[in-house]
C-alpha cells in the first residue's frame, strides 16, 4: 500500500518513532499505514522528495524549524531524520504517542519500548544522539 502525502492537509503527528534506521523502521512504516496512521514519514520521503531537504538541513544547523510544515500531510514518523529530533517533536506534538524501537546486539531480536510524555524523566537517560 502506497500512501501519498496530502500536501495541503494540516494534521498533527499522532505517532513519533525515535528508533535508529535498520531496526525495522520500513516494516513499522508499512504497519502504521496499514493501521490507519498514514502517511508515515520515513527517510524514504526525504530521499524521494528532495524539496524536503532544506528543512532538515536547517534542523541540522540548529536553526528554528516549523515542525507543522515539515510534517504537513503526515500522521506518523519513523526513522531518520525525524528520529533524531524526537524530543523536539514530542514537545511540539504533545498528544502524539512516541516510542523507541531497537535491535539488541546480543541476540539480534527487535524490541519495542513504549514511551509516553509521562515517562519523559526516564527518557533523560537516553543517549543524546537519538
Amino acid at each position: 500500500m502506497v500512501l501519498r502525502r496530502q500536501s495541503e492537509a494540516k494534521m498533527a503527528l499522532e505517532i513519533i518513532g525515535a528508533g535508529f534506521g535498520r531496526t525495522g523502521t520500513n516494516s513499522l512504516k508499512i504497519a502504521l499505514e496499514f493501521l490507519g496512521f498514514g502517511p508515515c514519514h520515513h527517510m524514504f520521503e526525504v530521499r524521494d522528495n528532495p524539496e524536503l531537504l532544506p528543512d532538515w538541513q536547517r534542523a541540522a544547523m540548529g536553526e528554528r524549524v516549523d515542525w507543522d510544515q515539515v510534517f504537513r500531510g503526515y500522521r506518523s514518523q519513523v526513522d531518520w531524520p525525524g528520529a533524531r529530533y524526537w524530543r523536539e517533536l514530542t514537545e511540539h506534538f504533545p498528544n502524539a504517542k512516541s516510542f523507541c524501537q531497537f535491535v539488541t546486539h546480543r541476540d539480534g531480536l527487535t524490541a519495542c519500548k513504549p514511551r509516553s510524555r509521562h515517562l519523559s524523566r526516564r527518557a533523560e537517560a537516553t543517549p543524546t544522539h537519538m
